[in-house]
């Protein structure tokens, strides 16, 4: 199933497959706002209800799948990249950061929809240039992003590309800010384990925020591009006195 819907105002794209029902606001960052079991009633993301679309609005980052660009807490919103300085305003005033970038609010356009006996598919894309103020004007490359939701029996797949279409190489450095709703399967928030596979780490201050991007770099236009995956599996549940629950991201 795979349908267009009115979201407490907002333009949703609710579809379906197996046990899954989700729901994407391409206007708001593409976020993914709802991933639910509907065999076993769990919500699992953290979705706005009917009285917190206007902290939806304002505050993206703390319901569903936001994309965070550039991600965590840049000191003194500036660094220094290949001689270029990127400065950002202030948004933590008593921290001196600025934290999580704009395009987790920026409106993408639905570019791909199609539906087969497997999986749903929607794409989305966003196209940074000069006239996109919101975003060029603190980081004046050109580039695309695209998000790709697939929805299968087995779970939800999330994918995010991005295309360096500027003359210069640019920083790049992607966060995921993913509330979920904990219990959603039954149990106690101690049933509930998140695994992740780390292949680099970097290094935070005591407040969360991070220093160069030296290592976050895409080349030049044209063919950069940079491929992330994220993968929500179905819930296992297993019933013994309590349950025990984990969802493999």
């Amino acid at each position: 199933m795979l349908r267009a819907i009115d979201f407490h105002g907002l333009k949703g794209v609710e579809f379906s497959k197996g046990e899954y029902t989700v729901l994407l606001i391409p206007e708001m960052g593409a976020n993914l706002v709802r991933l639910a079991n509907t065999r076993l009633g769990a919500e699992i993301l953290r979705t706005p209800g009917p009285g917190e679309i206007e902290t939806f609005r304002s505050r993206p980052q703390v319901f569903g799948l936001p994309i965070l660009f550039p991600p965590n807490r840049i000191a003194d919103g500036r660094y220094v990249f290949e001689g270029r300085t990127y400065q950002y305003p202030i948004t933590i005033e008593r921290e001196g950061n600025y934290h999580h970038g704009v395009l987790k609010s920026e409106a993408f356009l639905v570019s791909k929809a199609r539906e087969t006996d497997r999986e749903v598919m929607i794409e989305c894309r966003y196209y940074a240039n000069a006239g996109n103020d919101a975003v060029y004007r603190d980081f004046p490359h050109e580039f695309k992003c695209k998000i790709t939701y697939r929805l299968t029996a087995e779970g939800l797949e999330q994918e995010v590309v991005f295309f360096n279409r500027s003359e210069t190489r640019m920083p790049l450095g992607v966060g995921f800010h993913t509330p979920l709703t904990i219990p959603f399967a039954g149990g106690t928030d101690a049933d509930y384990v998140m695994r992740l596979a780390v292949g680099e780490e970097v290094e935070l201050d005591g407040i969360g925020r991070h220093g160069p991007l030296e290592g976050f770099v895409l080349g030049t236009f044209p063919g950069a591009f940079l491929r992330l995956a994220f993968l929500l599996m179905h819930p296992r549940v297993r019933g013994h006195a309590g349950h025990e629950a984990g969802v493999l991201v």
